[in-house]
């Protein structure tokens, strides 16, 4: 598609920053700077700005916070996130750690849509969050991330059980 200018504006050098005068209209504009001597537009790097009401964190589904998990790979889905007018959510991303702060064992898992399915994980205790990704594919803008929940990975076999009664080889009656 055409890049159509809607507010050009020339700065004079040394100048390196423009503060656009009028508010603008919800939705999702796109912006370059290039130089007069530019004569391949085409060369120039596209950004996108997003102006509107801010996008909502995802809202985590499951597991449940503090559930016991019995599988080393574990299922995660989260509720999508709607986002205001002219957004569009590309994807997700999934992070896991080792700690509520998420500054150890971290994972982070980007470009992934709900349900998802975790690694297989270690026995432990395991913290999760997710955010979206907006606007352009190429270069997408951050959500904010849902509260984290936590889960548990216990995939220890249970005990064998030990037969008490009757005795091996007894004899059993009735009346």
């Amino acid at each position: 598609g055409s890049f159509v200018t809607l507010y050009p504006k020339a700065i004079t050098p040394p100048a390196v920053s423009y503060t656009q005068p009028t508010t603008l209209a919800a939705g999702t504009y796109y912006w370059r700077v290039y130089s007069n001597r530019d004569t391949d537009l085409a060369r120039v790097q596209v950004r996108t700005l997003f102006v509107g009401t801010a996008p909502v964190a995802p809202v985590l589904v499951s597991p449940l916070n503090l559930a016991s998990v019995l599988t080393a790979v574990v299922p995660l889905s989260w509720n999508a996130v709607t986002p205001p007018a002219g957004v569009t959510v590309q994807n997700y991303d999934v992070q896991i750690a080792t700690n509520a702060t998420f500054t150890t064992g971290l994972q982070t898992f980007t470009n992934v849509t709900s349900p998802t399915n975790t690694p297989a994980l270690t026995a432990g205790v395991y913290y999760w969050r997710v955010r979206a990704r907006f606007g352009d594919v190429s270069s997408p803008i951050l959500g904010v991330f849902s509260a984290a929940r936590s889960f548990t990975v216990d995939v220890t076999p249970p005990t064998v059980p030990v037969q008490l009664l009757p005795a091996n080889n007894a004899s059993i009656t009735t009346d």
